[in-house]
């Protein structure tokens, strides 16, 4: 009896051991686990959660994102060579059969300007006309306003004078107030106006007269 008895509480402390074991955690080293939470125990019954349960889930975004494109690449045009008489001239327009042109009458100076009157002249002996010589007018100031150093001519025989050096021959003459402008440089308003050769103009002109217009 006694035998039985023994066994049957030998039996249930293997039982009892059994499942204490089962039920027992590991155990944590409470030193780890002090310098850990700054000296504190933590509390057993505190659960404990995972660190990446914190972290906030990230957002969808949901909005279109802007694309940066690269701008094109430009291609520089490469210039052509200029060839040689470029633009071409224009071609000249052929005048039609039968056209006629005109001719432009020549305009009369107008400086200086009319005759206002014809001045009395000491009596001149002028050259005897040939109507085989083509003539020609030639004028000329007697002087410049504001110009005393220039040349100047009192009447008319020192202008016939000036051409007779020259050997040039006067037909005809007359003394004549024209209209200028009123100012130091301009011409003086009494005039001489001679009768020559036509061939003797450029003469004329080389001593300071102007040949009249029509």
């Amino acid at each position: 009896m006694k035998k039985l008895l023994f066994i049957l509480i030998f039996s249930l402390l293997i039982v009892a051991c059994g499942a204490s074991a089962a039920d027992t955690e590991p155990s944590v080293d409470e030193n780890e686990t002090a310098e850990e939470t700054g000296g504190v125990k933590p509390d057993p019954l505190t659960v404990v959660e995972d660190d990446e349960a914190d972290e906030p889930e990230a957002e969808t975004d949901v909005l279109p994102r802007a694309t940066i494109t690269p701008p094109p690449t430009i291609e520089e045009p490469t210039a052509e060579p200029i060839e040689e008489g470029y633009p071409a001239p224009p071609e000249p327009t052929a005048v039609p059969e039968g056209y006629q042109g005109f001719e432009i009458a020549p305009q009369r100076d107008p400086y200086p300007g009319p005759v206002l009157e014809r001045l009395p002249q000491p009596d001149v002996e002028f050259a005897a006309a040939d109507a085989s010589i083509a003539t020609t007018w030639v004028i000329i100031s007697s002087g410049v306003q504001c110009d005393t150093d220039g040349p100047s001519y009192d009447d008319i025989l020192e202008a016939i004078e000036l051409l007779s050096a020259e050997d040039i021959a006067v037909y005809d003459g007359t003394t004549e107030s024209r209209v200028v402008c009123a100012a130091c440089g301009c011409p003086a308003s009494v005039f001489y106006r001679l009768n020559i050769a036509e061939d003797n103009i450029n003469t004329a002109v080389s001593l300071g007269f102007a040949e009249e217009t029509p």
